[in-house]
């Protein structure tokens, strides 16, 4: 079955559920489901969810770094090597300090919501770079099964000419 998607108006809504109640007092069987789903979508998420979302994200990713460090990742240790920065503070969602800034050289912007402004959101997280710190922007919305890392392909054809480099070294060692 494709799905489709629809931009509706609040009164198109309102409209279309006039419509489906009718056809439900005549017992039209998809009215009700297509009634349900029209009135899950005017639901929106609370702002405490959606922060919620995001910082569990940044802590899941924070995680993930410090799991590839081989540090110990902390929600809000100013001395830790990886930890999360608050919501709605200014600068990267992951703080990186000294070894870990040097081993993982990348200003980490997390996004975790279901439409995404890709040019903003990569605006943003290029807005933290620094010398030698590369932009990487994380998204996750409910339809992937696990997020995605976004980077530009430059960072990605350096990061595999190492890799390869590496191969070859061990490979002749």
């Amino acid at each position: 079955m494709a799905r489709r998607q629809v931009n509706l108006t609040d009164e198109d809504i309102d409209f279309v559920m006039g419509l489906l109640a009718r056809a439900e007092a005549i017992n039209y069987r998809d009215a009700k489901r297509v009634s349900e789903k029209l009135e899950r979508s005017r639901r929106q998420i609370t702002r405490a969810s959606a922060k919620g979302k995001g910082r569990a994200l940044q802590d899941w990713v924070g995680k993930r770094i410090a799991g590839l460090l081989n540090v110990e990742f902390s929600k809000s240790d100013d001395d830790a090597l990886v930890s999360s920065r608050q919501m709605g503070q200014h600068g990267v969602d992951i703080i990186l300090r000294r070894d870990a800034r040097k081993l993982f050289p990348f200003a980490v912007e997390c996004k975790s919501t279901e439409q995404l402004s890709l040019k903003a959101a990569w605006e943003q997280a290029r807005s933290n770079e620094a010398e030698g710190v590369h932009a990487l922007l994380v998204y996750k919305n409910k339809s992937l099964s696990e997020p995605l890392a976004i980077m530009e392909w430059g960072t990605f054809e350096s990061m595999m000419v190492g890799v390869l480099a590496a191969k070859e070294y061990y490979r002749g060692a």
